[in-house]
């Protein structure tokens, strides 16, 4: 009987472990190569769009996909609570439900869930998402995080990283 019960519990454990883990303030440590790579990046997504529609598109790129100076993260009971400078907190059930989120005066869907060390953010606009998936680097106290943007306006989807450390 006791068997049949561990696979219950180690999906806590690991959530448990990935709450920890997560816990506290995490400051942008990729300098300026990462800022490079990501305006790189923007630049690849907007290549095969019109010259009429390219400057605005990258514009709009830049401040939505703008670098985050620091993020913290916190675990109310049943709850995942991600904080970012400039931005209302993301608060959601970590059951992975849907929740609105007021962003520029738009209302997005979020959800906020862990898969495994993973902590996964999904923002649904009308025009597209954005993804989040943060991972977290033990070697170097670090939260690798992993950006995609896609939308219909977009030549193709926009895909960064970017490197946290406490």
């Amino acid at each position: 009987m006791l068997l049949a019960q561990l696979p219950l519990g180690r999906p806590a454990m690991a959530e448990e472990n990935a709450r920890q883990r997560y816990a506290g303030t995490f400051h942008f440590a990729g300098g300026e190569p990462e800022r490079v790579a990501l305006e790189h990046a923007i630049d690849g997504s907007v290549r095969d769009l019109s010259w009429v529609t390219r400057g605005i598109v990258r514009r709009r790129l830049r401040e939505r996909a703008g670098i985050a100076p620091w993020v913290t993260f916190s675990f109310p009971p049943g709850w995942i609570r991600t904080v970012i400078p400039g931005r209302p907190p993301a608060m959601s059930p970590d059951s992975g439900a849907a929740v609105d989120y007021p962003f520029e005066g738009e209302t997005l869907r979020m959800t906020q869930r862990f898969e495994g060390a993973r902590l996964l953010q999904v923002f649904q606009a009308r025009e597209g998402f954005r993804v989040n998936d943060y991972v977290p680097d033990d070697q170097d106290r670090a939260l690798v995080l992993h950006v995609t943007i896609e939308s219909p306006r977009l030549g193709r989807p926009l895909h960064y990283t970017l490197t946290y450390r406490r």
